[in-house]
Parts: structure tokens; C-alpha cells; sequence
């Protein structure tokens, strides 16, 4: 373990403030306020840490200046290891008001591990509901066409496009609770925030939108070509793609950019885009023509979304 005597910055974490110090670029957060927002014992916890092999060997201790003025030692993990404890933690511990949500948040965590370390496996076999949970989906549709009045063949089709998933037994296991809250809600009806904009304004975005998606789809595969034979001119294009992708990721989540089906322009993996028609690009290459969407998840999380909460 290190020592290190550095000043606190704070990001929100499950609606609490949580202290987060940068040492050599990179951020760690402090692991005691985690827990007690949790519920968790921290002594219990700080044991389990050092009997880890991994998170021991990347926790480092901060020497900070608490409320009373004194100097307090706290252990602290780099924010890239926050998934990993997060995933050992028992929901049966937590405080009720949080089980939900943690839950909620490991079965994610489950599914980016997967994702990230077989990718073909997970891509042929995802993480999906169980049986029980598919019958529960079918009696939830089958409630849904009655109270609507309508065919359930009609419902599953919506809750495919909705979910985008080719048959319901193939719904990710992360989801399940989304799913039922949806069949439970009658149609879908997305309401965008639309936020001090027109309507025409906000139309427009939406044609601004569709043209990025479909240029930087249609032309990813030529960069990567140009890549092979010249590298610095591919990197070149490559990043042009790249920028506009960001850029409008940062527009559809401010305005609230959806297609008929509720789905954000960019989804949160960064694979699959959605035009205003409904219908949609995917790929790991596309939202980075040379580079996998998964590693730019991670990147994207340093160096985009922590900023915005560092600088609050």
C-alpha cells in the first residue's frame, strides 16, 4: 500500500457524495464512505480488501484533512476496480432502500465481464432470463393484450423492437425487471425532454442525427481499409469518425434523442445506433472504426463522464 497525502474531489455515487482523489492520472475512490452509503460493515469489508489478491495490491491509503481538522487515513481503490468489489458484495447486507439498485447494477457488471473477456461466446450465448422468468414474461404479455385489447402477437412483436431482441427467451438477464415494468405500463410511449428547444429545432436534430449515423456507418469499413494501407491517413479518419460519433453520443443523451421505439440514438455499449425511423446500425467497430467499443466504454468513463462529475 501507498500513502498519500491529496485533497478530495467528490462525485455523486448511488445520490451520495463520494470522495475520489487522482494519484498519477488516475482516479481512486475512497472505499469507507462507499460502504457506509451501502450499509456495510466497514471493518468487515477492509478485511475482505486485503485478503483479495487483486484489490489489495491496488488499494493505496490517502492521508486527507477531515471536518474536525485532523489528518485521517483512508483506503482508497482505483475507480476501475470499483466493479469488481462492487460484485463480491452480498445484497442480502445492503440497506433495503439500495438492495434494488445493486442488484440491478451487478447483473450489468455480469454482463460487461462477458461481454468484454468472450465476446463470440457471449455474442452466440448472452446472459438471459431464466425459465421461470420467461414464463413470467409470457403471462405479462398475455395481460398486456387483454387489457389493451389487443393480439399478443402484436405485443411480442412491440416488446422485440422495444427490447431489441429476436424472441423473448433471449431477453438479457439485466433487463428482466425493465421488461416487466414495460408490459405492466400499457403502450409505449416515449415522451422526450426536448429541453428549451422548438419542435422544429428539435427536428432537425433528429435529421442532423440520422446523416452521422449514416455516413460514419456506411464509411467505417473504408477507414479500416485505409488503415491497412496507410496508417497515419486511416487514424486520421478514423478519429473525424470518431469525434461525430462523440459529440452527437453527448447531443442524444442532452436532448433526449430517440427513435419511435424509445432506444437513445447511441446505445450505452456504443454498438448499435438508431435512426428515426426505428431502424438501426450495429457493430463493435462503428462508433470507433479502429477501435473496439468496449475498451472505449472504459476510456470514455475516465475521461468524459467523471470529468462532468468532477467539475460540478
Amino acid at each position: 500500500m501507498t500513502s498519500l497525502a491529496l485533497r478530495p474531489q467528490v462525485v455523486k455515487f448511488n445520490n451520495q457524495d463520494v470522495p475520489v482523489f487522482f494519484h498519477e492520472n488516475k482516479p481512486y475512490v475512497a472505499m469507507r464512505p462507499i460502504c457506509e452509503n451501502i450499509g456495510l460493515d466497514w471493518a468487515a469489508q477492509a478485511q475482505k480488501i486485503k485478503r483479495h489478491y487483486v484489490l489489495n495490491s491496488t488499494m493505496v491509503m490517502i492521508t486527507t484533512v477531515a471536518q474536525d481538522g485532523k489528518n485521517r487515513e483512508m483506503a482508497a481503490l482505483p475507480i476501475g476496480y470499483l466493479n469488481g468489489w462492487l460484485m463480491s458484495v452480498d445484497v442480502n447486507r445492503v440497506k433495503p432502500e439500495i438492495k434494488d439498485t445493486l442488484i440491478k447494477y451487478q447483473l450489468e457488471c455480469y454482463d460487461v465481464l462477458y461481454n468484454h473477456f468472450m465476446p463470440k461466446v457471449a455474442e452466440a450465448h448472452p446472459n438471459t432470463i431464466t425459465a421461470e422468468q420467461q414464463q413470467a414474461v409470457k403471462d405479462a404479455v398475455l395481460r398486456k393484450a387483454q387489457r389493451d385489447k389487443r393480439t399478443y402477437q402484436s405485443v411480442y412483436h412491440e416488446f422485440y423492437n422495444v427490447f431489441d431482441v429476436p424472441r423473448y427467451q433471449e431477453l438479457p438477464l439485466s433487463r428482466f425487471d425493465e421488461a416487466l415494468k414495460w408490459l405492466g405500463d400499457g403502450y409505449y410511449q416515449h415522451k422526450n425532454k426536448q429541453p428549451n428547444m422548438s419542435k422544429n429545432v428539435y427536428d432537425l436534430l433528429k435529421v442532423l442525427a440520422d446523416a452521422i449515423l449514416t455516413q460514419n456507418f456506411n464509411t467505417s469499413k473504408i477507414y479500416r481499409a485505409v488503415y491497412e494501407l496507410n496508417k497515419k491517413e486511416g487514424e486520421v479518419l478514423a478519429e473525424y469518425a470518431f469525434k461525430t460519433n462523440l459529440a452527437l453520443l453527448r447531443l442524444s443523451r442532452t436532448a433526449d434523442l430517440r427513435s419511435p421505439y424509445g432506444r437513445l440514438f447511441i446505445s450505452e455499449d456504443l454498438k448499435t445506433g438508431s435512426f428515426t425511423a426505428g431502424d438501426q446500425v450495429k457493430g463493435s467497430y462503428w462508433f470507433h472504426p479502429l477501435c473496439d467499443a468496449g475498451k472505449l466504454m472504459g476510456a470514455l468513463y475516465v475521461s468524459d463522464r467523471l470529468q462532468k462529475e468532477l467539475a460540478k
